[in-house]
């Protein structure tokens, strides 16, 4: 998935375990294009991407038959490389270079992170929030990833990566403009290739 700079003109049901506050050891396995959506806070719309890490050091056992997992968190910000975008804060925070034009998001999947976590309560719900991402010391050890990275791009659309989604997100995708070119497109490709001839 590449990003490219704009330029100037005149899970399951189970008991919920969640990342503690701090700041630890992460790696991205996520990248998902959420396609436009509205923004009633700001009154407008905007392309959106889910960045998923996850926490090699902090795991927990959700189903025995699986064993020990990962804990994980999510961050929505605009799928943008505008100068004040939240997602160029964080890409510099991190200390990636976004110096080039267009960026390829895939990167990051090798690029381990100290992440900062903090909790917000509201009511009886605790919500996780990342506030910032930062490099790894230099000599410090980053753990392996656990997980499979994960891809979706609705511009370089892969109906399997889409699938591997949460129902609940497979629907917030598909009720966007760009989710439904490309589901559309999708399926209009696997019609055609059941009509090949043997």
């Amino acid at each position: 998935m590449k990003i490219t700079k704009p330029q100037s003109s005149a899970d399951g049901n189970f008991e919920k375990t969640i990342v503690p506050a701090g700041t630890h050891v992460a790696r991205l396995y996520r990248i998902v294009d959420l396609g436009t959506h509205y923004n009633e806070k700001f009154d407008k719309s905007s392309r959106q991407l889910e960045l998923s890490w996850e926490f090699p050091l902090l795991l927990h056992t959700f189903k025995e038959e699986n064993g020990a997992q990962p804990l994980v968190v999510s961050k929505t910000v605009t799928r943008s490389l505008h100068e004040k975008s939240g997602l160029t804060k964080l890409l510099k925070s991190w200390g990636v270079d976004i110096s080039e034009d267009t960026f390829e998001m895939s990167q990051l999947f090798d690029i381990p992170c100290l992440l900062a976590v903090s909790h917000n309560v509201v009511g009886d719900k605790t919500y996780v929030n990342v506030d910032s991402a930062v490099p790894i010391p230099a000599g410090m050890d980053a753990p392996a990833p656990i997980k499979d990275n994960l891809t979706v791009d609705l511009e370089e659309f892969d109906h399997s990566a889409y699938g591997e989604l949460p129902e609940w997100m497979q629907e917030k995708i598909a009720s966007t403009k760009e989710g439904k070119a490309a589901l559309s497109l999708s399926s209009d490709s696997a019609v055609g290739e059941d009509e090949l001839p043997v």
